[in-house]
């Protein structure tokens, strides 16, 4: 009595399960995800030209959402494989077809995961062994170990911060290192310096004055702040730099404070160089904790120095950075133009690789649709800034998963073709048969003694 109650238990749950097999196998499922993946490709690729690149890349294909849309495509070609077994001979291709798209799927996770995609800057005779990551922001902090002195060994933060303006209240806490804590509490992907000066009301300020730059009519064209060690001008007294420079004192602070702050900057789509990103972070060293803005690779805000109870501490702000398995030196790179001399036709850089370990030593020219394809790495001419010093700019794209990718898609090609002659084989049988069924001195009537109609006819 057991047993049975046992038996009729495990049946509905068997059940169940078969059916859910079934569907994640079913070819309905597999069509809805196909269908899903290229609407959302489409849409992003409307987004790529409106937005940009990283922009997508954020939103769209590094979304924990589009990479469960992607195992399940997964799921539903493995359970499509799995339904088939027993596989026998006439299953090749589809095994081969489903396996192909299988194997894509693996490298693109590879890509997902592991994938990288940065840039190299320089000159002709400059060599590069690491590139920089524009997605992603490094934040360091070293300890100076004298005013004048050279810093100790830093900690890096490294972050990604997306491609938008963080709103008010959101901010990200790196954790600690060395006993420095660090939060990021503004990010801006494109700022402009707004500076501030003010009465210092602790007396612990620098003298400063602000001064107005006059044009020929007499009126101040631009005004800017200056630290003084020792002021002997009066305010509003206007001081001659020269035939054509005139300045006029405009206001004197004996102890004055420097505030410095970065708002968004308007960025018309296409800019060529538009602002570096600028980030508010606070420091906590110990019991002291200070704020402070830092532009990417600016040469003024680029660095810190803020003083703290053990000892000046070195804030930078720049790209993350990683290490090439090889190096590149950059021979020559040149410019052609459109006929006429209106416009740019092409680009195109010569570049030395040099890897060591594989004791490999060559030339390449990189130019449009001609990449130089090196162990996982592709690498590709992006532009040629315009200025008088000649300088590249190479896109570096880090891939693992791009054999992966390949092989997929040959045995994607394989399996169609497997497919297409073992149905082909299928149908020639029956065309035999049919054939035979037709040959010459062959009737395909019945018999006459069996035509009921007949057999009414003689009774």
């Amino acid at each position: 009595m057991a047993s049975m109650e046992t038996a009729e238990q495990t049946v509905p749950k068997t059940a169940w399960a078969t059916s859910l097999f079934r569907g994640l196998a079913s070819l309905q499922l597999g069509v809805i995800l196909m269908v899903a993946l290229a609407v959302v490709m489409m849409v992003a690729t409307g987004f790529e030209k409106d937005y940009g690149h990283e922009y997508t890349l954020w939103y769209v294909y590094r979304r924990p959402w589009f990479l469960a849309l992607v195992g399940l495509l997964a799921v539903n070609m493995l359970a499509a494989m799995l339904r088939r077994y027993p596989w026998g001979r006439a299953e090749w291709g589809s095994l081969l077809a489903h396996g192909g798209v299988l194997v894509v799927l693996f490298g693109a996770v590879q890509t997902y995961f592991y994938g990288v995609e940065g840039s190299l800057i320089f000159s002709p005779g400059e060599s590069r062994s690491e590139f920089f990551v524009p997605d992603r922001c490094r934040l360091t902090v070293a300890r100076k170990n004298s005013p004048g002195g050279t810093d100790s060994a830093a900690s890096s933060f490294v972050f990604a911060p997306g491609p938008v303006s963080w709103p008010e209240g959101q901010s990200l806490s790196l954790g600690y290192a060395d006993g420095v804590g660090v939060t990021v509490l503004r990010y801006l992907p494109h700022a402009e310096l707004r500076e501030k000066w003010s009465a210092d009301p602790t007396g612990r300020g620098r003298p400063a004055v602000e001064f107005g730059l006059l044009n020929p009519r007499g009126e101040i064209a631009r005004t800017g702040w200056l630290e003084v060690e020792h002021f002997t001008h009066k305010v509003g007294e206007t001081i001659s730099m020269g035939d054509r420079v005139r300045l006029k004192i405009l206001q004197y602070l004996p102890s004055a404070r420097h505030e410095v702050a970065f708002v968004p900057a308007d960025v018309s789509s296409g800019d060529p160089e538009p602002p570096e990103a600028a980030v508010l972070v606070e420091v906590d060293a110990g019991d002291d904790a200070q704020q402070v803005w830092l532009c990417r690779n600016d040469p003024d805000y680029g660095a810190q120095v803020i003083a703290t109870p053990d000892g000046p501490l070195r804030l930078s702000f720049g790209y993350e950075r990683l290490p090439l398995e090889f190096k590149l030196t950059l021979l020559d790179c040149r410019r052609e133009k459109n006929p006429g001399g209106v416009g740019d036709a092409a680009y195109s850089s010569t570049v030395q690789l040099i890897d060591r370990a594989a004791d490999l030593d060559v030339q390449r020219k990189i130019f449009m649709n001609h990449p130089l394809v090196y162990k996982n790495y592709i690498i590709f001419q992006s532009s040629l800034p315009p200025g008088g010093t000649p300088l590249s700019v190479l896109g570096v794209t880090y891939d693992p998963g791009r054999w992966a990718k390949h092989v997929g898609c040959v045995l994607v090609g394989v399996g169609l073709v497997l497919m297409f002659f073992a149905r082909k084989r299928a149908r020639k049988p029956q065309s035999l048969e049919a054939a035979r069924d037709v040959s010459p001195g062959r009737s395909t009537a019945q018999p006459w003694g069996k035509d009921p109609h007949i057999e009414q006819q003689i009774l």
